[in-house]
């Protein structure tokens, strides 16, 4: 016969033991980084940068390239360069083909019904020309202190003396007779005052970059200076991406005879400038604050640099420069 004592127990197995402890562990573990989770997410919706409506608008126009342009309108300011890039446009595609259209002399932006017009017309390149803003600003007053002497004028404009007068006194646009078959009509028999040159010039370039928005594939972004370092780039670049035809495919194009040399500014010039430019609307065209350049003499008298580093990307140029 098997005693079995009173002492002695029957305790049940412990095979769901290991399980408790390892969902229990889990939990602890996600609570605890609970903080973190929320931190994350946090930072990923509060730092993300704005969608620009009009940038999301023009990704959706890129989608649609349609038919090669036929014929190629130049757009630009005053002093932009326009007439010389149309001059050797004319040459190179004929005079059917290129047409040179001063930015309008018109107050505010298009109409919608304009800009609709614009779109409609695919057979049109826009070819926007532009100098950087202070070599346009150095450009518009030689031509108006040109103007003032030849007509004598005493106007308050063409008493300014120094260029930071230039820079701050009011420009005047004077009417226009007519609109000479301007695809974008200006507002004729007004004058348009602006309260800098810089005013000015931003009423242009917001009009430019309306159209640049509303049919970005059939616009092409040219700097002035660009041009006149290498007018033939420019000419092979429009027979390959737009398949213009050239009139005579063997005529080179020479270097501008007079291409616009780098000025520097003096401190309240330079200061002026940077305070004024939209430097945001700017960049749509090529320009940063760095293409308006500072006199290192007028700023630090007798200080000059003494090395010169090159910084650059492989295969960005710098061992050639």
């Amino acid at each position: 016969m098997v005693r079995i004592h009173s002492s002695t127990r029957i305790r049940p197995r412990k095979s769901g033991r290991p399980f408790r402890k390892f969902g229990l562990f889990i939990f602890f573990t996600v609570v605890s980084q609970l903080p973190l989770y929320f931190f994350l997410f946090r930072s990923q919706h509060a730092f993300s940068p704005p969608v620009d409506v009009g940038v999301q608008t023009m990704a959706l126009i890129m989608n649609d390239v349609g038919e090669a342009p036929k014929k190629i309108v130049v757009l630009g300011e005053h002093s932009s360069g326009i007439g010389d890039i149309t001059g050797v446009l004319k040459k190179a595609f004929g005079d059917d083909v290129a047409v040179m259209h001063e930015a309008p002399h018109r107050r505010g932006t298009l109409e919608q019904k304009e800009v609709d017009e614009i779109v409609a017309r695919k057979d049109i390149l826009w070819l926007m020309v532009s100098r950087s803003p202070c070599e346009w600003a150095d450009e518009m007053i030689n031509a108006k202190r040109r103007k003032c002497a030849e007509s004598q004028s005493t106007s308050k404009l063409c008493s300014a003396e120094s260029t930071k007068d230039y820079y701050s006194v009011e420009w005047r646009e004077e009417p226009q007779d007519e609109s000479n078959g301007r695809i974008i009509a200006s507002t004729l028999g007004e004058v348009i005052e602006h309260p800098d040159i810089f005013s000015m010039r931003f009423a242009r370039l917001l009009l430019m970059k309306q159209i640049m928005e509303a049919i970005p594939r059939h616009v092409k972004i040219v700097q002035f200076n660009e041009f006149e370092r290498n007018p033939n780039a420019l000419i092979k670049d429009l027979e390959k991406e737009y398949l213009f035809q050239r009139t005579d495919s063997s005529a080179v194009y020479p270097l501008g005879t007079n291409p616009q040399e780098i000025n520097c500014m003096g401190l309240e010039e330079w200061e002026f400038a940077q305070e004024k430019i939209d430097w945001t609307l700017e960049g749509y065209f090529g320009y940063t604050k760095l293409d308006c350049h500072l006199c290192r003499e007028n700023y630090n008298p007798g200080t000059s640099l003494s090395n010169i580093y090159l910084l650059g990307e492989r295969n960005s140029g710098t061992t050639f420069v």
